[in-house]
């Protein structure tokens, strides 16, 4: 909803200042010339303003938002801000909203900002004509022509660079006002990623629907085991092989995280901290699955054994069974998902879980048996 009085615009140009010379302001003026209107902050913010009134209110009253993509725009607060608080409204209202423009080289951007990398996108090498003729016909209005862009396979980032991509943006939920949202958005996608995992590409399957078909799946399975029968999937390894009896945690995780995300209240410092947690958990519990990625081979983690900790090495005795306590602690979670965030941040490592601080391999039936009662 706008504010009464505030003018209404056709675009929102979201971009980092050092490219402003030399592309926003050539495209401006085409846009310009085109009867475009758009939201430029040199334009409407005045001396003395709120910077982050006048962008909130330029967001919300355009009706897309250009996102011009440079390695320089890569990791500045202020354009990074505005982009997810866009994907964001995108994702609530089911609309289309942000219209991504590459400058920088397509794989690195997408595998930065994974999601965006089902959507079509312009490069600035497309032209400026090209572009104001795609987004004159993205409003509606009537062009002389229109082109059907070819996006090359090499361009998309593997399912492996995507999920490192949706780690990284986790780190990056306590820059936004209200992380919520972007979690949930992380969330959908990271779903979306199991289900073209165990089921095959669904295309016609939203991300916010994901999880809704994760529950399903997994009462499925549960009604087919208790009919002695086998689930056949369309996945390249099927349920069983793949899964092996995760799915039921995972559903789980997940459900609790979206209930999270779907407060509309402002959180709480704690309550920020529990969900950048539970993510990240959740996010290292899908890593495997939605990548495949087989195991460290076994003299990798001999050798480990024997050296003990290291800068890249770390022992956790539990993942959540709490010795002391003779029970299942949350706060144990955290800690692992605290080393997990400290290896991604640096340079990676290998942390074993079920070894204690003297390199003794403990096991995880504590864990495990503690599934049912976390």
């Amino acid at each position: 909803m706008t504010n009464k009085g505030v003018t209404k615009r056709d675009v929102f140009l979201c971009h980092c200042s050092k490219d402003k010379d030399e592309y926003i302001i050539p495209l401006s003026k085409a846009f310009e010339n085109a009867g475009i209107t758009f939201w430029i902050d040199n334009a409407m913010i005045r001396w003395g303003d709120s910077i982050s009134k006048a962008v909130n209110e330029g967001l919300e009253t355009s009706s897309f938002v250009i996102v011009f993509i440079s390695e320089e725009f890569i990791n500045q607060p202020w354009p990074e801000a505005e982009l997810y608080a866009s994907l964001s409204r995108e994702n609530s209202s089911g609309e289309v909203i942000v219209l991504p423009l590459l400058i920088a080289n397509p794989k690195s951007v997408l595998t930065k900002y994974p999601l965006l990398h089902d959507k079509l996108y312009l490069k600035w090498e497309d032209g400026i004509e090209e572009i104001v003729q795609q987004l004159l016909s993205r409003l509606g209005r009537n062009v002389e022509k229109t082109q059907i862009l070819d996006v090359s396979a090499e361009d998309n980032p593997s399912r492996v660079e995507l999920m490192v991509g949706y780690g990284g943006m986790i780190q990056l939920l306590n820059r936004t006002p209200r992380p919520q949202e972007m979690a949930g958005t992380i969330l959908n996608n990271i779903c979306h990623q199991l289900v073209d995992q165990i089921a095959g590409s669904q295309k016609n399957l939203h991300p916010n629907d994901s999880l809704e078909f994760l529950q399903t799946f997994l009462q499925n399975e549960k009604k087919s085991q208790d009919q002695n029968t086998m689930v056949t999937t369309k996945g390249p390894n099927g349920f069983d092989n793949l899964l092996q009896g995760n799915l039921e945690t995972i559903v789980c995780d997940a459900t609790e995280i979206e209930r999270q995300c779907n407060t509309k209240k402002l959180l709480t410092t704690q309550e920020k901290d529990d969900l950048y947690y539970d993510l990240l958990t959740f996010y290292a519990l899908c890593f495997n699955v939605v990548t495949n990625c087989e195991a460290p081979e076994d003299r990798e983690i001999s050798e480990a054994l024997a050296s003990g900790e290291t800068q890249y090495v770390e022992f956790k005795e539990t993942l959540r069974w709490d010795v002391r306590l003779v029970s299942a602690n949350k706060e144990l979670v955290k800690a692992v998902a605290r080393t997990i965030a400290g290896l991604m941040n640096s340079d990676g490592g290998l942390l074993l879980i079920g070894v204690d601080d003297h390199g003794n391999t403990i096991g995880l039936e504590r864990d495990f048996k503690s599934l049912k009662m976390y």
